[in-house]
């Protein structure tokens, strides 16, 4: 839904844009009704490119790829961009219907209260991408976690990201080997030995997976 209306609002916005420049009116971001069309379209512009980005973060981080999450950071920077977006669009709406009541028509006093609920719509994209929880929309590192722990090596583990940090840190070959020895598990058994690992390392206060005794057959 969210993402359908951020859609829906890049082309709305655009087009109301592109009408006020065939209509020889200012797109000037100082005219009130040219800054909210501008706001408007940024707003579903990010949110259209961060729901974009946290699928292909989500794919990758499946398919175990090495660029899963530096794709996850970029995902969260936009999603982050996109609901203070729509916080900008909605403050800018509320103080024109506060300050400009009068002077404001019926018709643009309906256009500006329909575009307070499609910003608030918008923003529904944040609590989706943040897996329900409200606070996490403003906190790009449990983004870039939810993302992360679709990865088979990283779900389990407490902390994703710095699991990941410390993966991308070892040798490729041995995370290779990782992935291949827990390719066979069921899911509650990788769960359990990704945390375990997990743990493991943190004990260490080491990257190197080599001196983990959780991944012993590594060095074998």
């Amino acid at each position: 839904m969210a993402g359908a209306a951020s859609a829906w609002g890049a082309y709305g916005f655009a087009e109301g844009l592109a009408d006020r420049a065939a209509h020889g009116q200012t797109l000037s971001l100082a005219d009130r009704q040219a800054r909210n069309q501008w706001l408007g379209l940024g707003a579903s512009l990010l949110g259209v490119s961060g729901m974009g980005a946290t699928a292909v973060a989500g794919q990758l981080a499946r398919n175990g790829s090495a660029v899963a999450r530096p794709v996850a950071t970029t995902a969260a920077g936009l999603n982050l961009a996109g609901v203070g977006a729509d916080g900008l669009g909605t403050a800018d709406a509320v103080i024109q219907l506060a300050t400009n009541w009068d002077e404001l028509s019926g018709s643009e006093r309906a256009n500006l209260a329909l575009q307070i609920g499609f910003f608030g719509v918008s923003s529904m994209r944040g609590g989706v991408q943040s897996g329900g929880r409200i606070r996490d929309m403003f906190n790009p590192t449990a983004q870039q976690r939810r993302i992360l722990e679709n990865d088979p090596i990283l779900r389990g583990t407490s902390d994703p990201l710095g699991m990941a940090r410390r993966l991308g840190a070892a040798d490729p070959s041995l995370v290779a080997r990782l992935r291949e020895q827990t390719a066979g598990l069921s899911d509650a058994d990788a769960r359990l030995y990704n945390s375990t690992l997990e743990r493991s390392l943190a004990s260490l206060g080491s990257y190197d997976i080599r001196r983990c005794p959780a991944a012993s057959f590594l060095t074998t």
